[in-house]
């Protein structure tokens, strides 16, 4: 700097400095300036970056660019089409020609080493052929890369410039750029969502086992291969959850969508019911073989039910006696779902047994129902069965206790049936049907007995008893001569045993 300069508070000066000679190879540089001074007595020293200067002779890389992007920008894995200006100055008095296979680019992982162009797919599509002299003194040529779904690591990389030029006299003119005269990173654009409500079961009971599925998005470009071993399920509330790991590696390739599978897992007895949220955490790798970590979470995607449970409700035969041999006998069964979930009935069996406590089941017939075997029985629905009986002319006398087998599951939880017994829910008494038996028959009126003239009256007087348990009314008794009938009596009223 030729002078000591005083720099005011808010204020801006032009510093000029001595002219100075050039001694460097061709190529870019970036220049610097350092400050010292004092700044209120103290020591003051600061370097700034002032610029670029580029060192050539005929001609120079004047700037490698990204139009409309950062200085530094970053693309993603799979990305196309990404335009790359490169201006080429020419200082020669003459037009020169651009030689097409001398001028490109050569790109570099930051601190590494060269990289085939070719996995970038590197083309010029410009027209560009000559660089005019003075004072239209440059040509912009432009570049087209892809970046690659596999290949390169996410990472900063590196643009280096070259050309060559010739006014086809002299030999080539020839100059390069520094390494990283531009810069670009490279990400990826795996982008992992869950699509609500796509949790299955949506529901299960206490101490089912379950094996969860979820449909996974990846709206990048960007496959994705999860870790069956670090990637896990969390279903939760505010205070109890239960977790489970993904049953296999799973590769979600960009642009898909994919159910995965995590390891079966029981609810336990004791979990609360009611709505849960889950909790996706989701590791593994991109194929670039950088790691991936991402967490999912959707709230009210999952229900914890309590089991279905089939009680009895009402049983009623609705005969007190019957007789051996009857038919028709009504009887209803009623059976209510307390649980929250719906139950399947299997089986429903009457069941009984005389005094003694001897089985007699097989005395009785089910003869008819209005419904069949199996019900489905909704949560807090009941149903009914309206049945008729039989009993057998031989069966055993006396009060029969009547009682009740049903089995069910749950139909979440099929495998696990639920048996129910239930004894001495009514009674019903077997008796014998009523007997009529005629124990004499006497006359009386005449006078010299058991003679009679004809046309003289007499009474003829039958006793007729009940030797059944049955009671018998409307009885008609006819009298016969030699077979023939004489006379009959009407009994309306009841005869018992």
């Amino acid at each position: 700097m030729v002078n000591p300069a005083i720099i005011a508070a808010n204020d801006t000066t032009t510093l000029q400095f001595e002219n100075i000679f050039i001694d460097l190879p061709e190529g870019s540089y970036i220049t610097q300036v350092s400050l010292n001074g004092n700044f209120h007595g103290e020591l003051f020293n600061q370097t700034l970056v002032t610029g670029q200067l580029s060192v050539g002779g005929a001609i120079n890389i004047s700037s490698i660019t990204f139009p409309g992007q950062p200085i530094i920008p970053t693309f993603l894995l799979g990305q196309e089409d990404i335009l790359i200006r490169m201006v080429i100055n020419n200082f020669r008095p003459d037009t020169l020609q651009i030689d097409p296979a001398n001028t490109t680019l050569v790109f570099r992982l930051a601190g590494g080493g060269q990289i085939d162009p070719a996995i970038l797919n590197l083309r010029r599509i410009d027209s560009q052929t000559i660089i005019p002299p003075p004072p239209q003194n440059s040509a912009t040529l432009e570049f087209l890369i892809d970046i690659p779904l596999t290949g390169l690591v996410l990472d900063e990389y590196w643009i280096q410039g070259f050309a060559q030029a010739s006014d086809g006299i002299n030999p080539p003119y020839i100059t390069q750029t520094g390494l990283s005269e531009a810069r670009f990173v490279i990400t990826s654009d795996a982008q992992l969502s869950y699509l609500d409500n796509s949790f299955i079961p949506i529901e299960a009971i206490r101490g089912q086992t379950i094996q969860p599925r979820v449909q996974i998005e990846n709206s990048g470009r960007a496959e994705v291969r999860l870790n069956a071993v670090t990637s896990n399920l969390i279903i939760r509330n505010a205070t109890d959850s239960i977790s489970t790991s993904l049953d296999a590696n799973y590769i979600i390739t960009g642009e898909d969508t994919v159910v995965i599978s995590f390891n079966s897992v029981q609810i336990p007895t004791n979990l609360p019911t009611g709505l849960y949220n889950i909790r996706l955490n989701l590791r593994g790798t991109l194929q670039t073989g950088d790691p991936f970590d991402t967490t999912l979470v959707s709230s009210n995607q999952f229900t914890v039910l309590r089991p279905s449970q089939l009680v009895l409700q009402n049983f009623d035969i609705h005969f007190a006696n019957v007789v051996r041999g009857q038919t028709g006998i009504p009887a209803v069964i009623q059976l209510q779902n307390l649980g929250e979930s719906t139950a399947e009935l299997i089986t429903l069996n009457y069941r009984f047994r005389d005094s003694l406590g001897q089985n007699v089941t097989n005395q009785w017939v089910k003869t008819g129902s209005n419904l069949t075997i199996p019900q489905l029985i909704n949560p807090g629905a009941t149903i009914t069965f309206f049945d008729t009986l039989s009993v057998l002319s031989n069966a055993t006398l006396g009060p029969i206790y009547a009682g009740l087998n049903y089995v069910y599951h749950d139909i979440l939880r099929p495998s696990v049936d639920s048996t129910r017994t239930l004894d001495n829910l009514d009674t019903v008494t077997v008796i014998t049907p009523g007997q009529i038996y005629i124990e004499s028959t006497t006359i009386s009126g005449l006078p010299n007995p058991p003679y009679a003239n004809t046309g003289q009256s007499l009474t003829v007087q039958t006793l007729i008893r009940n030797n059944g348990q049955e009671t018998l009314q409307n009885i008609k008794v006819k009298l016969l001569l030699q077979g023939v009938p004489i006379d009959s009596a009407y009994i309306p009223q009841p005869v018992r045993q």
